[in-house]
């Protein structure tokens, strides 16, 4: 990836003659051209990251938790409870799932973000992460709450602070 490490370099430069640039007319210029460089570079990422959005990947955790480090045959993955197909909210306060140390989870790879410093990628539809009942019956207790519920489909669905 020589490319990508001979942009990074014109990138950084230009940054550091925009600093010393006095000019409106100058500082726009270098504004421009390290916009054109950071979205050839995006280009890049974006065409690494392709081949890996959508495929489903199988990780140990790495630590217990609601967000956690997932260790794939990819590197390592920031993944979500709230990405998990047990959880019943978007908050990790009240989804009620969590990670065990050591265990197995399968998910799907989503790309989150792709910009000029590289790619966030994340896991959706995670499947292998532990549902916690007792929290979950606390939380439809709390009077603080507010709930909701698909349709055709028996008591809370989901949590919201």
């Amino acid at each position: 990836m020589e490319i990508l490490k001979t942009l990074k370099q014109k990138h950084n430069d230009l940054k550091t003659k925009l600093y010393k640039t006095k000019t409106k007319k100058a500082i726009s210029k270098l504004q421009d051209a390290m916009s054109t460089v950071e979205h050839s570079i995006e280009d890049i990422y974006r065409d690494l990251a392709r081949p890996w959005e959508n495929k489903r990947v199988t990780g140990v955790v790495l630590y217990s938790g609601t967000e956690v480090m997932v260790k794939t045959e990819l590197g390592t993955i920031l993944v979500n409870a709230c990405s998990d197909i047990q959880s019943k909210s978007w908050y990790n306060e009240t989804c009620c799932v969590s990670f065990e140390k050591g265990s197995t989870i399968e998910f799907t790879l989503k790309i989150n973000d792709i910009t000029y410093r590289g790619v966030d990628i994340g896991g959706a539809d995670i499947s292998g992460g532990v549902f916690d009942a007792e929290q979950y019956e606390k939380l439809c207790k709390n009077k603080n709450l507010a709930f909701f519920k698909y349709p055709n489909s028996d008591g809370v669905t989901g949590l919201f602070l």
